[in-house]
């Protein structure tokens, strides 16, 4: 039997094992996603210009309709898949493996910022985008797009409710914003979505997560988003 000052040294060594296996655990569960592949399309009006046969003198009464592109935003759609291991940092051998299933949930992220502080990740405001990607009053700006609200539980963390854009068509998405405790610039904001695994995007396929994000609308002007998934 130990006395009084073997016990101490054995509690000492628990503790202390105690501390580096509760510390390990601290890091935030969102992490940076591996794009698989990815192509690109835009929207181009396939119907020819009207047109009205006329005759001098003929006045003309001619309603007009037209579908274009919008330059203040991109879509992104896919699926999800992955494994939650057991490993050293940055090593290649895995104590344990487990298959990440789509139907377990997490969420699906896209930022300009390519190392979000998730620690302060929380709700954000659609004015907030209109001012820093500078949409003022346009029909299709972050005020006019964003139509409902949506939550996130980010590694346990509740977020929402936050401006969502309920995506249309035959989507079952709904496309949220969230910033990181300030809104002075594009990478202070992340789009995401809750991971469905039963989920459709607009065009009625089946996909796991759609987003929607703000772009720069100049012409021939090109920004880069940062794909960040949290499996769960």
């Amino acid at each position: 039997m130990l006395g009084k000052k073997g016990d101490y040294k054995m509690n000492k060594t628990i503790w202390a094992l105690a501390f580096v296996v509760l510390c390990s655990g601290f890091v935030f569960a969102v992490d940076n996603a591996t794009v698989d592949s990815s192509y690109q399309t835009g929207y181009e009006s396939s119907g020819a210009a009207g047109s009205v046969l006329i005759e001098g003198g003929n006045v003309s009464g001619t309603n007009l309709s037209s579908s274009q592109s919008t330059e203040n935003w991109a879509g992104f759609y896919g699926n999800v898949s992955g494994y939650l291991v057991l490993a050293e940092v940055d090593h290649v051998d895995y104590m344990y493996r487990w298959t990440y299933s789509a139907a377990d949930g997490g969420e699906v992220c896209a930022s300009i910022d390519t190392n979000p502080t998730w620690s302060l990740v929380e709700a954000t405001t659609a004015l907030g985008i209109d001012l820093i990607w500078g949409f003022g009053s346009a029909v299709d700006n972050a005020t006019n797009t964003y139509d409902t609200t949506t939550n996130f539980d980010f590694n346990g963390v509740a977020v929402g409710p936050t401006p969502a854009i309920d995506v249309q068509s035959s989507s079952t998405f709904l496309s949220g914003a969230v910033d990181f405790g300030a809104e002075a610039a594009k990478t202070d904001f992340a789009f995401c979505a809750n991971i469905s695994g039963s989920g459709t995007n607009y065009n009625g396929t089946a996909a796991n997560y759609e987003i929607m994000a703000p772009t720069n609308p100049a012409a021939s002007t090109y920004e880069t988003y940062y794909f960040f998934v949290e499996l769960i």
